[in-house]
């Protein structure tokens, strides 16, 4: 049947029919897209964030930095795919490289350089944790030391961040 064929269009074939059998296997484990939303009404955020007890990571990032590709898609990805964080913890990108302006906690518009330096946020990735005053609350993260604890250290701030959200919402009943 294919003996009257070049054998460069055997290879063809048989790598075709490879290849979609192989693609087809692969469609079965593709996770579902997650994007980072984008920081731009922190005010408005707070406000969701105070009414659901949440903490709000702030994550510094730069469009170019390849440590923080890792933070995004080996870290803050997977847990926002894993909805138990749903009721961890808020996270709002702020692109160092990005335009626009972005509403402050107090109100005021600020450009994303601007809103770095508030937090002191020069290195990328940064990510801040605070309540829906915008006070920091947690342990920040600066750039990625190992990528091993990485992931240990990121739950940590949260649990910490959640904490110090639920402590004062406690007092605040009592």
């Amino acid at each position: 049947m294919l003996s009257g064929l070049r054998p460069v269009s055997v290879w063809m074939v048989l790598f075709s029919l490879v290849s979609t059998i192989c693609v087809a296997d692969d469609d079965e484990y593709v996770l579902p897209p997650v994007t980072l939303i984008a920081a731009k009404d922190l005010r408005a955020d707070a406000a969701q964030a105070q009414d659901q007890q949440l903490p709000i990571l702030l994550y510094f990032a730069s469009d170019y930095c390849s440590y923080c590709r890792y933070v995004e898609e080996e870290q803050l990805k997977p847990m926002l795919r894993n909805h138990d964080y749903d009721s961890r913890v808020m996270v709002r990108r702020i692109s160092a490289t990005g335009f626009g302006s972005i509403v402050h906690f107090n109100g005021k518009s600020m450009s994303a350089t601007q809103l770095a330096e508030y937090y002191h946020a020069g290195t990328a990735p940064t990510l801040v944790f605070v309540n829906a005053k915008g006070e920091e609350i947690a342990p920040r993260i600066v750039g990625v030391s190992s990528r091993d604890y990485y992931g240990g250290d990121l739950d940590e701030s949260i649990n910490q961040a959640l904490k110090s959200i639920r402590r004062v919402t406690a007092k605040a009943r009592d």
